[in-house]
């Protein structure tokens, strides 16, 4: 079977019988002949799509609608009709997603649902009873959106009303309708508020802040609203932050905009910075009480007295102004597993290092010998964390900026060497590296004998990923062997289709492989590359979850 795939993967021919055309046997008795058809490249990419959900037919559930998801992208360049059918099998197939896997379950039916409201209204609708919940709130809160938008208010007020006895409330749908609301409306203005604090008591409270929540609504509505019902909304708020706390594992967040940003080391600090200001409005020794309590929040509230509104004006009660558009964003980074300590040094170590590798880089052009050495000399720190290394990034630059070929040589040579001496994800990583400056200089050659080494690190990765005594417990897609493979196909079909065709055919998980092809297909078609996300869970352990780049 597998060499029976590996002919239907290099063929990028049919055989088709024609019968006008016919050949003589031994017996003088005339058959058919067989005439070669030469596929487009477009018939060839459906081709490998086809191939590859075939392929999955009988894995688990939760590999077949990830890669059909993919696959549905692809379609999507060549018909809707087909990529809505696509969807709605990979919906489908969802439902048989096993209770262990509800996350990943309710991710891709978000997703899937996402793109098939885009396509068909009425077919999103259809099947919405059967979407786990949190997709379910995604598509009535995008139908909501439309109903606001149509003016249709007491249909919007209906099903937000409907919507209080749930978590996942249509927040952005109710700022629409509270900001479009007639002033002789005033009592369903506060109903919607109401139904939304309704909500938001049913909610999870370790759910991180987002850009439309309870408190944004506080922050756009508050003036207009009764002061006691606001301080109890603020309350809930600051109680649903308070309660996460004990969570060790909680992120940090950073907020930004185009007139600053501001740090936070947990939900409960942002949740008093969005606030403390309104509470300074309406009580005002609460607010001073705050404040003392929280010192390092003085010093962001000095800087940014409105709090949120000082950063991101947009966040009112009226519609956007002609020409305006909000620029706010919120960052979540993880809490390090090794403590803040050690962590903020190590950080401030790789920023060290990062202003020492610039400097040497300036001087490439002047003294290329001396700054090769230099590079050279450069320590590697943090590179089990975030697979990247200061002296590698710094000779990868150095080569593409090289102010000759013989230091572009020099500079991939030393590369290569230092990869091979890193840890199989970060050698890999770097070895893609090399062979993609190789490529910018037209040495095709050498560029694919790079990808050929790192093919040959997810070989070896993979035989720890799926090691029966110790496996990975990670998703299999995102295992480090099939990031890597993954990585090492795209760039490779930027070289030599035909040699990317033969590469992946040396995959040897056949559903890695499968879902290799569907993102090789989708390159060629046009879809933009996925996130190629490592995930490693062996044993009891946390677990980490790293970013490999797809250089292509």
């Amino acid at each position: 079977m597998y060499k029976c795939w590996m002919l239907l993967l290099q063929s990028a021919f049919l055989l088709i019988t024609f019968p006008r055309a016919h050949a003589a046997d031994d017996k003088g008795v005339s058959k058919p002949a067989n005439k070669i058809v030469e596929l487009t490249p477009e018939q060839a990419s459906l081709h490998l799509l086809e191939g590859a959900m075939a392929q999955l037919a009988a894995s688990p559930a939760i590999l077949r609608v990830h890669t059909c998801y993919q696959a549905a992208l692809g379609y999507s360049r060549i018909s809707n009709t087909k990529e809505t059918a696509v969807l709605m099998q990979c919906f489908t197939q969802s439902l048989g997603i096993e209770d262990k896997d509800l996350a990943a379950k309710t991710s891709l039916q978000l997703r899937i649902m996402d793109a098939l409201y885009f396509l068909d209204a009425n077919a999103a609708q259809e099947l919405l009873p059967m979407a786990e919940v949190k997709a379910k709130a995604n598509i009535q809160a995008r139908i909501l959106q439309k109903v606001v938008n149509e003016k249709r208010y007491d249909e919007a007020l209906a099903q937000i009303t409907r919507d209080s006895y749930a978590a996942d409330f249509p927040y952005k749908a109710a700022v629409t309708l509270m900001q479009n609301f007639p002033k002789d409306r005033s009592q369903d203005f506060r109903l919607v508020f109401t139904a939304a604090l309704q909500s938001y008591r049913l909610e999870d409270p370790a759910i991180d802040p987002k850009l439309e929540d309870m408190a944004t609504l506080i922050v756009r509505f508050w003036r207009d609203l009764p002061p006691q019902l606001v301080m109890a909304a603020i309350e809930e708020v600051l109680d649903h932050a308070k309660k996460d706390l004990k969570n060790t594992s909680a992120p940090s967040i950073t907020i930004g905009t185009g007139l600053g940003e501001a740090q936070f080391s947990t939900a409960y600090q942002y949740r008093l910075f969005e606030l403390t200001p309104i509470i300074r409005e309406l009580d005002a020794a609460k607010a001073e009480s705050i404040e003392r309590e929280n010192p390092a929040l003085s010093n962001v509230i000095r800087d940014y007295p409105q709090g949120l509104q000082s950063l991101e004006p947009t966040y009112r009660g009226t519609t956007l102004r002609a020409g305006e558009s909000p620029k706010f964003t919120i960052t979540y980074r993880l809490r390090p597993m090794n403590g803040t300590a050690e962590a903020g040094s190590k950080d401030l170590q790789l920023n060290a290092l990062s202003r020492q590798s610039a400097e040497i880089l300036q001087k490439t052009a002047n003294d290329p010998r001396a700054a090769l050495s230099k590079a050279m000399e450069l320590p590697d720190i943090g590179i089990e964390e975030t697979l990247r290394s200061v002296r590698a990034d710094a000779l990868a630059r150095m080569a593409t900026n090289a102010p000759s070929p013989d230091v572009a040589s020099q500079a991939i040579t030393s590369l290569v060497d230092v990869a091979e001496k890193y840890p199989p994800l970060s050698k890999a990583m770097y070895l893609l590296i090399a062979s993609r400056i190789y490529l910018g200089i037209k040495d095709k050659a050498a560029a694919t004998a790079l990808i050929q080494k790192a093919a040959d690190v997810a070989g070896k990765l993979y035989a720890l990923d799926d090691n029966h005594d110790a496996p990975n417990h990670a998703f299999k897609f995102d295992w480090p062997s099939a990031v890597v493979w993954r990585a090492c196909v795209v760039l490779q079909n930027r070289i030599d289709t035909d040699a990317a065709t033969a590469l992946l055919g040396t995959i040897k998980d056949p559903e890695i492989r499968a879902n290799v092809q569907v993102v090789l297909a989708g390159e060629r078609l046009g879809v933009a590359l996925p996130a190629n996300i490592v995930r490693q869970q062996f044993g009891d352990g946390p677990g980490s979850v790293q970013d490999f780049p797809i250089i292509h």
